[in-house]
């Protein structure tokens, strides 16, 4: 003869399903955060003039739904050996799917605009690329990703840009960040503390 389940046992169920729902949702990659932290970037490949910047950045992402999400990013260099400044700063939004658990691709579109106050210059750009994810163990990420460049101003620029990302975690969503990138003849490095939610 069928048991019929008991209210309590309905809810010791329910209970279990959603502790390990939010068990995996805690431990799956996040993309709600901010993120705070300093950049380097080197021109490497031009000879004549090497420019050389440091400086700081911020940015931060939320989901929209369970796949989409929508951020923007400030980045800030003062370039030392030619005396100006340039700012880099937008949105961007992108489609993330897992893999499996520990694994996530996600494609990407960004809107940018560099100003530089110092030499009076000012230019608008779009983004398009996309990337993976890895949750290497409980507390470390690896990532990569390429993206496609377009400025115009008075002319038109198009360049290309590829990264890698590693991540620590060092307290309870609390992780420590560095991406080393190539874009067009630059090499640049951020490192930084990002909180997620």
């Amino acid at each position: 003869m069928k048991q019929i389940p008991t209210t309590s046992a309905l809810l010791l169920k329910i209970s279990c399903c959603l502790f390990a729902y939010a068990a995996y949702a805690e431990d799956s990659l996040s993309y709600k955060y901010i993120e705070l932290g300093v950049g380097h970037s080197n021109d490497v490949l031009n000879t004549e003039y090497k420019f050389e910047g440091r400086g700081y950045y911020v940015k931060g992402s939320f989901n929209l739904s369970e796949s989409i999400y929508l951020g923007g990013h400030y980045d800030h260099r003062e370039i030392n050996n030619f005396n100006f400044d340039v700012a880099n700063y937008g949105i961007f939004s992108g489609y993330h799917k897992s893999l499996n658990p520990d694994l996530d691709i996600y494609a990407e579109v960004k809107a940018f605009r560099l100003d530089s106050n110092s030499l009076g210059y000012g230019t608008n750009g779009l983004g398009l690329g996309g990337g993976l994810r890895y949750k290497a163990t409980e507390k470390f990420e690896l990532g990569t990703n390429y993206f496609f460049y377009n400025q115009r101003k008075d002319f038109i620029k198009n360049y290309h840009a590829f990264a890698v990302e590693t991540s620590y975690e060092i307290f309870k969503n609390r992780s420590l960040r560095l991406k080393i990138e190539s874009a067009d003849g630059e090499l640049e490095s951020q490192l930084g503390l990002r909180f997620s939610f």
